[in-house]
């Protein structure tokens, strides 16, 4: 018998890619991952908080409390990004490329989400719902 260790799993601490900061779209595990959004900065507390002079150390990053190299990562809702493409319809597909950018197109990207809003190509405001 199985031995349930998060009754909601939509809220996990995760890998993430170096420099991610909270609010950006991820693509965890490639292909067969998951479709997230990271709600702290990237954890490096392998660093002091404080230069040895006292000053700020501006590599330290507390993340959260996550383990270093894990953000707070969100799997479900719809999230406001900006993105610099038009988008027509509410519910086109959004695509995110294998760099973690947003897209409108599908070649050679993976499936992110769905439109909630529309907009014009000048960067804006676009509103995506989560897709996993």
């Amino acid at each position: 018998m199985g031995i349930e260790t998060y009754r909601n799993a939509d809220f996990l601490a995760l890998p993430v890619p170096a420099g991610t900061k909270s609010g950006a779209p991820l693509r965890i595990g490639g292909a067969t991952g998951l479709n997230v959004v990271a709600t702290t900065d990237r954890a490096n507390t392998s660093v002091a908080p404080r230069n040895a002079d006292g000053s700020v150390n501006g590599t330290y990053n507390y993340g959260g409390g996550n383990v270093d190299g894990q953000a707070s990562c969100v799997l479900v809702g719809a999230h406001p990004f900006v993105v610099d493409f038009a988008v027509a319809n509410v519910l086109d597909p959004i695509y995110i490329t294998g760099a973690n950018a947003l897209s409108a197109d599908a070649t050679g990207n993976t499936l992110y989400g769905h439109a909630l809003t529309t907009k014009a190509a000048p960067s804006g405001p676009l509103t995506v719902r989560i897709a996993n």
